[in-house]
């Protein structure tokens, strides 16, 4: 089963030769992120090319602003049927950014969520993180998306998440405080999920089958594209056989999106 999870960064006007960049790489489920409201129909149509079950987290939420971090929601399109569950959802404070669905042929949930970034949003990227420890604590699934985090990874497989800094001997610590509150709190969330879900069974995928040596990245900073972040991830059971996983780097050099899609193959 070839899985693909991608921030395609709101660009509605690149749609078809974004879809058309994606139908290259032959998944059979794609997780798309930060899907605006205009270019869903559009993403609908195209996807449905391949893609027979399409579902999307557009009206999930009651209240959708056509500006600011409200403006995106998620989509999921698979060759096989899916059943989508709204419910999961809520473990996030906005139901649009977490869709889920079951896929009976594979007797698995697959999940793609997009973190909103801790710079504009402030402590709501922590409540989503905790929201989602809890889910795939409480949940067997997949999880796959944009968790704009971490800051740093290390070569031993270590990670500097944005509730740290590095001190003038180069050695992480962890915030005291954070826009008022505890920075111990701001640390946990996000290290919970991205190393923490080793002591529930479950693991990063790219990781798993790549290691943590080679420093890959999936997101690359406008104004500097020295700097570079793997924010994008697929994490669930670590059970589960990873056949492939590699980011497509060439989507950015292509100006497609400032994110890399991550494609995963699994043995499920």
């Amino acid at each position: 089963m070839k899985i693909i999870t991608w921030n395609t960064a709101g660009r509605t006007t690149k749609i078809e030769a974004q879809f058309k960049a994606l139908i290259a790489l032959k998944a059979d489920i794609v997780c798309l992120q930060e899907i605006q409201s205009g270019g869903d129909e559009i993403w609908q149509m195209v996807l449905s090319v391949d893609y027979p079950y399409i579902t999307s987290s557009k009206g999930f939420a009651d209240f959708r602003s056509k500006t600011g971090p409200r403006k995106y929601h998620n989509m999921i399109a698979s060759k096989f049927p899916i059943e989508p569950n709204i419910e999961l959802s809520k473990y996030v404070p906005w139901f649009e950014r977490l869709l889920v669905v079951y896929l009976p042929i594979c007797k698995v949930n697959i999940a793609t969520t997009h973190i909103p970034p801790g710079v504009s949003n402030g402590w709501k990227k922590i409540d989503f993180f905790e929201g989602l420890f809890r889910l795939v604590s409480e949940n067997r699934l997949i999880l796959t998306g944009d968790f704009n985090s971490p800051q740093k990874e290390f070569i031993d497989g270590g990670i500097l998440t944005w509730g740290q800094r590095i001190n003038s001997k180069g050695f992480p610590y962890i915030r005291k405080k954070i826009l008022g509150k505890n920075g111990q709190r701001w640390h946990e969330g996000e290290y919970n999920l991205l190393r923490g879900i080793e002591t529930i069974g479950y693991c990063d995928y790219f990781l798993k089958l790549n290691g943590s040596e080679q420093l890959a990245y999936s997101w690359v900073t406008p104004s500097n594209r020295e700097i570079k972040y793997r924010f994008d991830h697929m994490i669930g059971p670590e059970n589960i056989e990873v056949l492939s996983a590699e980011y497509s780097n060439h989507f950015i050099d292509k100006k497609l999106s400032d994110h890399a899609p991550l494609i995963v193959e699994l043995d499920i």
